[in-house]
């Protein structure tokens, strides 16, 4: 075999698992999906609410408050939730925009929040993410 017919084949074989992971991959998101679906609301590591999202005719729009006046105006709509109003400095949160997966969290550094998707059950025991030393 030459050695063009070895690197064809390698580079078919690379792509051939890429598309077949690429599959894998997207299967396991639309089929993974939970139908509990839930908001975690974290300010300064500590969580302060958990609102179910499950329900998309649940309409919901409430202020969390931190120190020195801090203050995050968030929207709960349409299965999604959304930062609509901030005091911070660069207004990232309200530009990260609305978020229904847990792919990326809305996060506001200078007023400590974090607002963080879920899926499963409310009432399922809480299994920690990731295990350090």
């Amino acid at each position: 075999m030459t050695r063009e017919k070895k690197i064809l084949i390698g580079t078919i074989a690379v792509l051939i698992f890429i598309a077949v992971a690429s599959v894998a991959a997207i299967l396991m998101m639309y089929f993974g999906k939970s139908d509990h679906v839930y908001a975690e609301i974290y300010q300064d590591g500590k969580l302060i609410r958990t609102i179910d999202l499950s329900d998309p005719l649940v309409e919901e729009t409430f202020t969390v408050s931190g120190e020195e006046g801090a203050y995050n105006k968030i929207q709960v709509k349409d299965g999604g939730i959304s930062v609509i109003e901030a005091n911070c400095p660069d207004l990232l949160c309200m530009h990260m925009g609305e978020i229904r997966t847990n792919s990326l969290p809305i996060t506001c550094l200078p007023n400590k929040l974090v607002i963080q998707i879920k899926a499963g059950s409310l009432s399922e025991e809480k299994q920690p993410d990731v295990f350090t030393y």
